[in-house]
């Protein structure tokens, strides 16, 4: 009898764990997060200290000029206009009114010849005008005036004229007065300025001259 022997089998081994699962780092724990931090605060810290906080234009937009040409230069201030110069007090034309004192205008209007004194001497009139625009009297004579002649002599009025009318007296003039009169003046030597001084004792640069010849 043949006695069959069963195969001895030997047990299959168990397959190895599977390995744990890799945790992973929080993002605050990685040193690559902390690098780009620094490295953003030290870029924005060196901003700060040389721009100014003036962002530079973009390489591609052309920076705008401001007027007068330069870029980014202030315009120059517009050079004022001088001013006109006044009328020379010294060489007024006739009919030019100019203010002799604190509001008071005078003005010669009219130079007339064909006159004569008694004596049948040459004279000339003159036509003055005074307006009183301050707010206190101002006080007028004939005595203020003078006539210059050709050659420099210098005269004042002449009373004695036949046919004289409306003749200039002393007086004051009110506030906001005025008037017009005639003075007179012997004319053998030509008259080439009438000056007004406003007292015998005006100096040179206190008069002013109107020239009969303009």
């Amino acid at each position: 009898m043949v006695h069959l022997r069963a195969p001895c089998l030997s047990p299959t081994p168990a397959p190895p764990p599977p390995p744990p699962p890799r945790v992973k780092k929080p993002v605050y724990k990685r040193p690559w997060l902390w690098i780009l931090v620094v490295a953003v605060i030290g870029i924005g810290i060196a901003a700060a200290s040389s721009g100014g906080g003036e962002d530079a234009p973009p390489a591609d937009r052309p920076v705008a000029e401001e007027p007068g040409g330069a870029t980014g230069a202030a315009a120059p201030d517009a050079e004022e206009p001088e001013p006109e110069p006044g009328p020379d007090p010294q060489n007024l034309p006739v009919g030019t009114a100019y203010e002799v004192q604190d509001g008071l205008t005078v003005s010669v209007d009219a130079v007339e010849a064909g006159w004569y004194d008694y004596e049948d001497k040459p004279a000339i009139q003159v036509t003055v005008s005074y307006t009183n625009g301050s707010d206190r009297e101002h006080s007028f004579n004939p005595f203020d005036w003078q006539a210059q002649t050709v050659s420099g002599v210098r005269d004042s009025t002449a009373f004695m004229v036949e046919g004289a009318t409306d003749e200039m007296s002393s007086g004051n003039l009110a506030p906001g007065g005025s008037f017009t009169k005639h003075l007179y003046f012997l004319e053998e030597d030509g008259i080439a300025k009438l000056l007004y001084g406003n007292s015998i004792f005006s100096s040179e640069q206190d008069y002013v001259a109107w020239s009969v010849g303009q």
